[in-house]
């Protein structure tokens, strides 16, 4: 034999390998007749491609009966494991494909609404056109019902502003949210243009949310009167807006509002900050690979 293997594989060949794994199962090539479903020669024929390919004598074969030679033993063994590998590859395609034409659960911050929703929706419409067999669940909340979903299942992916952390759960960077300290009209500090100090802003009454916030905002919250709770953004604003609270909103969320003349920015030491925005999704639960898509999908939308 000579023209050693160059170690490439085409279909033909493992079509020839697989042959010849039967052809050793069942002892010889007179009787891989029937489960192959061909005559000896043809087998024969198929054989001697597989060895002219590899350049080595596989077998034995003739009046003494069939056995392998040392190369053949390898290979053979070789040949075995390729096909289950095979096997292998197509059952993880079959699961991916399933998934992608599967339901998929994802939760995410009603904030977004607002300052993300051309991303988000856009970022939907290519998932939906590139995979029109996907069922998907989609649902806005509080950044605590989007942490709950998540832990208890509910969801397969979040989205949301900073969440609280959780030993139970896989956190992504996403993207950031530029956050502002407001107030409503009939606000004492509404329309005041001057830096308002920390003594002065815990003189009123503050909105708290269920999510933290950017390290360089936690002096001023120390010094907050938290007197009410609005997780959701709209609740928050229902709030601002009765003149009665101070409270942080998205800036872009809040700027319709205060195009309208209905909402003022508080200027205060560390009221300008921004919060960092998170994928999360269970560790104990593998990733689907429709999520991933929708995770690349939305951080694509989100940078463009």
């Amino acid at each position: 034999m000579t023209n050693p293997f160059s170690g490439t594989l085409g279909d033909g060949e493992i079509a020839l390998l697989r042959e010849f794994v039967v052809i050793v199962e069942a002892g010889g090539l007179s009787a891989a007749e029937a489960r192959l479903n061909k005559g000896k020669s043809a087998i024969s024929l198929n054989l001697k491609k597989l060895e002219t390919r590899l350049g080595m004598t596989l077998c034995r074969r003739g009046r003494g009966g069939f056995s392998l030679t040392e190369e053949g033993r390898i290979t053979h063994s070789a040949a075995v494991q390729l096909l289950e590998e095979l096997h292998r590859f197509g059952a993880h395609i079959a699961n991916a494909s399933a998934s992608l034409s599967g339901f998929v659960r994802f939760h995410a911050d009603d904030s977004f609404l607002f300052g993300f929703q051309r991303p988000i929706s856009n970022a939907i419409a290519r998932l939906a056109a590139d995979h029109p067999r996907l069922r998907l669940d989609f649902r806005m909340g509080d950044p605590e019902q989007v942490l709950i979903a998540v832990l208890d299942g509910a969801a397969d992916l979040g989205l949301t502003a900073a969440p609280r952390q959780n030993d139970l759960l896989s956190y992504s960077s996403a993207f950031t949210e530029d956050m502002g300290l407001f107030c409503g009209r009939g606000h004492q500090l509404f329309s005041e243009r001057k830096l308002v100090s920390l003594e002065e802003i815990g003189q009123h009454n503050a909105i708290a949310t269920y999510m933290d916030h950017a390290p360089i905002a936690r002096d001023l919250l120390a010094h907050m009167s938290f007197t009410a709770r609005a997780p959701t953004i709209l609740s928050r604003i229902q709030l601002l807006l009765s003149g009665a609270y101070i409270g942080f909103l998205p800036t872009d969320v809040a700027a319709l509002w205060v195009e309208r003349g209905e909402l003022s920015e508080v200027n205060a030491p560390g009221s300008r900050f921004q919060n960092p925005c998170f994928f999360i999704r269970r560790k104990s639960e593998p990733e689907k690979l429709i999520v991933r898509l929708l995770k690349q999908n939305l951080m694509h939308e989100a940078s463009v």
